[in-house]
């Protein structure tokens, strides 16, 4: 919010130090459906009305401490649950917002559009901890002395969540038949003045003169090398490395356009059906268990897309799938490697990946190479460093790094659940792994809709998991001491335990920069200031080709 100008203060305000200290603090809650609205006028409106009731009332507005909501439904109470609203109340919870503090929110919609059933216990919770909640809209303040002495009160609450809970209801409906509709006359064989999503495949493009989708040439030229190459037997990590090789852009544009192609994106177009022109549209729903939305997909519409593939090549190509390497082997197993899931190239930013060197008879070396390099991309020299140089550089330096490493806030809890969510992530997406590899095997119908479920299972761990990240950097913390201390711990331990130490560094390093020439810098989820750099034994003169 500090791009803002903050207003001036009323003539009358006082102005002494201790007056001000006095003043109890009020704290921001906005809420935004899409980027557009953060950055337009939305923002400014919230803000704005915020500092001016801050103002007019006597409140100090927390600037640093702030909590702004992107995407996050209070529909289903994901705000609530895993937003920057459940960030203030757990910061309310832990006594960084005290007793008599203020929320102020534009309306009761912004805070919660669950059902009233749903939403009392989120809006009692924090009017019981002593935090007064002020819509902005009406000018309704809402504390605990006031409902215990008023139950009318209480019932105009309830009202304020009815409505907002109705209101998405209606949005949701109306949205949801227009979807419904537009599949009908997909399904008629109508020709729709829109496309039915915003973007077709990454070889199509919608053209408004003909209102359809139309080919790009040189995209779909890549579609057809890949399916020949798929159909001649070569692995789907094989075709990655041969358009890596080839320098053949990938797609996209921006953050969505990858740094080089990967086999997991290549076994995506492969059994995409788009290639033969079908489309298989989807409803979402919410299940009532487990909470995740899930698309359920509905009969395909056929010749939707622009034939690029023939469909036997398709079919040959898709089956080959199954016969590749396996992918998820070690899933389940402890990491046989201490910087696992941590290490990355201080080059290019691309994860570190741990190899074998030699076979029996012969002495048998462990390295670690980047794994853009290992994929053949360009952009970065492929050079092989010692796994055991790396994990005695940070085992007999553990004391001296966990003396310099930064101090933060408390997000012990936090970064926990982060780490249990990363794995809930892996475990995903190996399991949509292997139900790819049955998929493809059994042609199986039913293990087609458990691969999407899991695929939207993966797609929805992932986005919480990303959120979790945001809250860490939002919420201040005294607990890193005993994270630092345990890592030191971990690392010093005999017999030294490599699972011990690394789910220890996966509660404290974000990352640790591998630079093969012979040095390590630690970057920390609870800091933006790395250590210095930590120096191991490397022959970095000397690069190594992959055999």
């Amino acid at each position: 919010m500090r791009n803002y100008c903050r207003k001036e203060r009323a003539k009358d305000a006082p102005t002494s130090e201790a007056t001000i200290t006095k003043r109890p603090k009020a704290y921001s809650y906005l809420r935004f459906s899409t980027p557009e609205q953060m950055k337009g006028d939305s923002q400014r409106r919230q803000f704005d009305a915020a500092l001016d009731y801050a103002l007019e009332n006597g409140l100090e507005l927390d600037e640093e401490l702030t909590f702004h909501d992107l995407g996050k439904s209070a529909f289903r109470g994901a705000n609530a649950t895993t937003g920057k609203l459940a960030v203030f109340r757990r910061a309310v919870e832990d006594g960084r917002v005290e007793p008599g503090s203020y929320l102020l929110v534009e309306d009761f919609d912004r805070l919660s559009r669950m059902g009233p059933w749903d939403a009392l216990p989120v809006f009692q919770e924090i009017i019981n901890n002593g935090i007064t909640v002020v819509t902005l809209k009406d000018g309704e303040v809402w504390h605990r002395d006031a409902l215990r002495a008023n139950p009318l009160l209480m019932m105009k609450s309830l009202f304020a969540m009815w409505n907002g809970h109705q209101e998405s209801v209606k949005k949701s409906s109306r949205v949801a038949e227009a979807y419904a509709a537009k599949r009908r006359r997909l399904v008629a064989g109508e020709r729709t003045a829109k496309p039915y999503k915003r973007t077709g495949p990454a070889w199509t493009t919608w053209d408004d003169k003909t209102k359809a989708f139309i080919v790009l040439p040189e995209r779909a030229k890549v579609v057809r090398q890949i399916f020949a190459e798929a159909d001649s037997g070569i692995g789907i990590d094989g075709i990655a490395r041969g358009l890596n090789k080839g320098n053949v852009p990938t797609w996209g544009d921006g953050k969505r356009k990858a740094a080089f192609w990967r086999g997991s994106y290549i076994r995506k177009i492969l059994s995409n059906k788009a290639v033969i022109g079908t489309f298989t549209p989807h409803t979402t729903g919410v299940d009532d268990v487990t909470g995740f939305r899930r698309d359920q997909p509905l009969d395909p519409v056929l010749n939707y897309y622009p034939v690029v593939v023939d469909p036997e090549v398709f079919e040959r190509a898709s089956s080959r799938l199954g016969t590749t390497a396996a992918r998820g082997r070690n899933a389940g197993r402890a990491p046989a490697s201490l910087v696992a899931g941590v290490a990355k190239c201080a080059r290019c930013g691309s994860a570190v990946l741990r190899v074998s060197k030699g076979k029996p008879p012969k002495a048998r070396y462990t390295y670690l190479v980047c794994s853009k390099a290992h994929a053949r991309a360009k952009g970065c020299e492929y050079q092989l460093v010692r796994y055991e140089s790396v994990e005695e550089a940070l085992r007999v330096n553990a004391s001296a790094i966990i003396e310099n490493a930064p101090r933060g806030a408390d997000t012990t809890e936090l970064e926990e659940e982060i780490v249990r969510q990363s794995h809930v992530v892996d475990v995903l997406a190996d399991e949509a792994r292997f139900l790819v590899q049955e998929m493809i095997k059994h042609k199986s119908s039913a293990m087609r809709r458990a691969f999407r479920d899991k695929e939207l299972e993966l797609k929805e761990a992932t986005s919480e998991l990303r959120t979790m990240r945001e809250q860490r950097d939002a919420t201040a913390s005294a607990y890193v001491v005993k994270r630092l201390a345990k890592l030191q711990q971990a690392l010093e331990r005999e017999p030294f335990s490599v699972p011990e130490a690394n789910n220890a560094l996966k509660q404290t390093v974000q990352n640790i920069a591998l630079n093969p020439e012979g040095s390590l810098t630690i970057h920390w989820h609870h800091s933006e200031v790395p250590t210095e750099d930590i120096p191991f034994w490397s022959k970095h003169s000397r690069t190594f080709d992959e055999p």
